[in-house]
């Protein structure tokens, strides 16, 4: 006996077989489509529903769920979060309805898609819609709260976000834009803003299209002034860039009366140093703030180097013997040093001598000093072949 289909014509099979594959393959989810133009969500209204349809609604079975997918804020689904999703779903158009969330971070092109588990489907992505939470709906101030200000040519002043009741600061999902003169300044997104011309500023919360005309998450308009800055301010040093320890070198600049200065070294302020002039012997970068009461200007660098062993001729006057690495022996310029044939000789403050060498090496002292009430005092005398001695003190200072 043949096999009941066999007893079919052959076209009628294949005409059977379509009809199966196309039941088979045309199962679809619909483009997701809403009514809103854009999810201006808030803690008084947050609900939102997005539409779809799906087909044939047989194929879809009762153990099915229907998950609402979110992309991120540019409209990718590389990385996305399902907002909702149901499972009592079973007659096509549906609807799932989601809540932006209090901490979102908006954007304009988020884009909603449809996922079904039963059948494995994934619809094709919505247009693009703004979505965004506002969670701070009030006014907010800068410059703390003051209508005007004033930046001196050259310089600059920085513009925050002032802390009210309810400070807008503390809300991680924001961003801000920055105006000068009503005209968007292209990347200020921060708390704050580096000012460094005249013009009228304001910020707002960027709710990008959820910003309307009669917003109030906006500052005060600030009336930046421009005034006159100083002239650029040079450093000299009395003994140039090469200097020994012991031997202090004056760094000097502008000097006037109105003036008010603060010294720094390697960037770091140098507590009373405030005069037109500061003496030092350490080596460093250094630079001078000059302030005139409106306005201040930070001067170029003077770099300064503790030379041994170079074409200075400075005798250093005074050491630290404390074992802290800096300045623990008397360290005297490479010109009396070994294979000079200069003569060192040092006596204490009786005429004791203490030390006679010519192959000198930078190690005195080489043990402890005695130290009794005072800081000692030492006599040398430096006597080069054929020349005249350099005759001074070391006072030790532990």
């Amino acid at each position: 006996m043949k096999d009941s289909l066999s007893s079919f014509p052959k076209f009628v099979c294949n005409f059977l077989f379509a009809l199966i594959s196309i039941s088979a393959f045309s199962q679809s989810i619909s483009k997701p489509n809403f009514l809103f133009t854009a999810a201006c969500a808030s803690a008084s209204f947050n609900t939102y529903d997005v539409n779809f349809s799906f087909a044939p609604v047989a194929s879809f079975n009762s153990g099915n769920t229907f998950f609402l997918q979110l992309s991120d804020a540019n409209g990718s689904f590389t990385a996305f979060t399902e907002v909702a999703n149901s499972t009592t779903i079973t007659s096509s158009p549906g609807t799932l309805t989601f809540v932006v969330p209090s901490n979102f971070v908006g954007g304009e092109g988020f884009k909603f898609r449809i996922r079904s588990t039963a059948p494995a489907l994934l619809s094709p992505e919505s247009n693009p819609v703004p979505i965004f939470f506002q969670t701070f709906t009030n006014s907010f101030l800068i410059n703390n709260g003051q209508p005007t200000a004033t930046v001196c040519t050259g310089s600059s002043i920085t513009f925050s976000i002032d802390n009210p009741t309810a400070p807008p600061t503390t809300l991680t999902n924001l961003s801000y834009r920055w105006y000068r003169n009503n005209v968007l300044i292209s990347g200020a997104t921060s708390t704050s803003l580096v000012v460094t011309t005249a013009g009228t500023y304001y910020c707002e919360i960027n709710y990008g299209a959820c910003t309307t005309t009669a917003s109030i998450t906006r500052s005060q308009n600030v009336v930046v002034n421009s005034i006159p800055g100083l002239a650029p301010i040079t450093i000299s040093s009395s003994l140039g860039t090469d200097i020994a320890l012991g031997n202090p070198t004056t760094l000097s600049t502008t000097q006037n009366s109105t003036y008010a200065y603060q010294w720094f070294r390697n960037g770091v302020a140098i507590p009373t140093a405030n005069n037109f002039n500061f003496v030092t012997d350490q080596a460093g970068q250094y630079t001078v703030r000059v302030n005139n009461t409106t306005c201040s200007v930070q001067s170029s660098s003077i770099t300064l180097v503790n030379v041994i062993g170079s074409s200075s001729t400075v005798i250093p006057n005074v050491i630290t013997p404390n074992n802290d690495g800096i300045n623990d022996t008397w360290e005297i310029p490479v010109i009396y040093l070994s294979g000079s044939n200069t003569e060192v000789f040092i006596t204490d403050a009786v005429g004791k001598e203490v030390l006679r060498t010519n192959n000198y090496t930078n190690n005195w002292p080489s043990s402890p000093i005695d130290f009794k009430s005072a800081n000692p005092v030492f006599y040398y005398i430096i006597t080069p072949t054929n020349q005249e001695s350099k005759k001074g003190s070391i006072t030790i200072i532990k």
